[in-house]
């Protein structure tokens, strides 16, 4: 019974934290019909899964680190490999008297609607491409109940609610920028679109003082900028777009609570260990916890991690088999909801191999970042789960006494300090040796035309 009242408020949370945005960091490319320019289409044609072109424009899906545009490389993604690019306004030459500048938007549709009254975190990251000689003003995110279509390559009139700091712009020398606001529902609201909600058209660089990042032999024509891992998600009591982002860690924490675990007190060292390992995370990162024998339930779940009171590991007598794999199910399909920086650490004194789930854990790492590690307790070396560990991300620690803190907290530290000199993008551009020779040999100047 207190398992399943657990269960139930563990949905709850779940809920008000959900990610509306389906595919929201342009990861899943499996339905993409887009991959380069291939000129204008029809309003709400598809770009990649889950996400549509609402006017007749050419934005870009570009799925991995070795996306090029018209022969030169992209930007990389703010995480993973996935990310959009998207022209947020244009010269004189695709200008019209009435309508202003060309434009160029993605859209997505909610996985389902909001509800009415709930405050709403809106979040997506942007970055200009180096090479632009022009910024564009307006950028933001609209939310609306009904579908924003377009049939021409002009703007969108509709205000957004949300917008990056009015009349200011996103500039290549700051890499990639939080576009952070909070909307109050009304209820029904299904769509959201990004962009650029302005008629002007591109602005001088030189305007503001500034000039590329880098020089190119591609003729900039327009203001072409990057999006990347986009969210909405409900905002609980006191948070806010300061307190809450996708900037801080996910920690999952999933622990053995089989019968093993009750011999030699290895259950009763695990909540001072814990608090100890958990008290060197950043200020705002949040804690999962998850145990696991013949079932997975909850132990402490979306929480901020310092304020976790991990006593209550104490009510829980560990019992039954070592069904790891339907606990890292469990985890890794709350993964998928959420763009998160997230960490898993899994706790045994098991002697297993994770199987085909291994794959798993490789692809969320190879293309999210998601870390996978392990505290294996006991003397004996697991060299499947170590080997996994390692290629990973994570570490592998065994710890055969009761200082498990001191091993938590290694983890811990060492995650925090490999995120810290992880750079997404900023700067950062992947060159193959066909550009090279294009570059050097045949020095032309390449112009999208519109």
């Amino acid at each position: 019974m207190r398992i399943l009242v657990l269960l139930m408020l563990v949905c709850n949370q779940l809920s008000a934290q959900e990610n509306l945005i389906p595919n929201p960091s342009f990861e899943d490319s499996s339905i993409a019909t887009r991959k380069k320019y291939e000129g204008m289409g029809e309003a709400g044609r598809p770009l990649c899964k889950d996400w549509i072109v609402p006017n007749q424009s050419s934005a870009d899906f570009l799925p991995d680190h070795r996306s090029m545009l018209l022969g030169y490389p992209a930007a990389l993604a703010h995480s993973g490999e996935g990310r959009v690019g998207i022209i947020l306004a244009a010269g004189s030459f695709a200008q019209n008297a009435d309508k202003g500048s060309y434009k160029e938007y993605v859209q997505a549709r909610f996985i389902h609607p909001m509800d009415s009254g709930k405050r709403y975190r809106i979040e997506f990251y942007i970055a200009q491409d180096r090479i632009d000689k022009h910024f564009a003003l307006n950028i933001g995110a609209h939310i609306s109940k009904t579908q924003l279509l377009r049939n021409d390559h002009f703007a969108f009139t509709e205000k957004p609610q949300i917008v990056y700091e009015e009349r200011k712009t996103v500039t290549a020398e700051q890499g990639w920028v939080r576009v952070c606001g909070e909307y109050l529902s009304q209820g029904g609201e299904e769509w959201i679109t990004l962009g650029s909600f302005d008629t002007t058209r591109m602005i001088s660089m030189r305007s503001i003082g500034k000039k590329p990042e880098k020089k190119s032999v591609r003729a900039a024509r327009y203001a072409y900028y990057y999006l990347d891992d986009v969210s909405v998600i409900e905002l609980r009591e006191n948070e806010n777009c300061k307190n809450s982002s996708s900037q801080f860690q996910q920690w999952y924490f999933l622990i053995d609570a089989s019968e093993s675990m009750n011999k030699e007190g290895k259950w009763n060292h695990l909540p001072e260990g814990i608090a100890q390992g958990i008290s060197y995370t950043a200020e705002g990162d949040h804690l999962q916890l998850y145990g696991f024998n013949d079932e997975v339930f909850s132990l402490g779940n979306d929480t901020i991690a310092q304020a976790y009171d991990y006593s209550a590991l104490l009510q829980y007598h560990p019992k039954g088999a070592t069904a790891v794999q339907q606990g890292l199910k469990k985890i890794y399909s709350e993964i998928s909801q959420h763009p998160e920086n997230t960490s898993v650490v899994l706790i045994t004194d098991g002697q297993f191999s994770l199987g085909a789930f291994k794959d798993t854990i490789e692809r969320y790492y190879k293309h999210r970042n998601i870390s996978f590690s392990v505290l294996q307790i006991g003397s004996k070396n697991n060299k499947s789960l170590r080997k996994t560990a390692e290629r990973n991300g994570g570490y592998y620690l065994l710890s055969d006494d009761s200082e498990y803190g001191r091993e938590i907290a290694g983890i811990v530290q060492n995650e925090m300090k490999d995120r810290e000199e992880v750079n997404y993008g900023k700067g950062k551009f992947y060159v193959t040796p066909a550009f090279l020779f294009t570059l050097i040999l045949t020095p032309i100047i390449v112009v999208r035309w519109l």
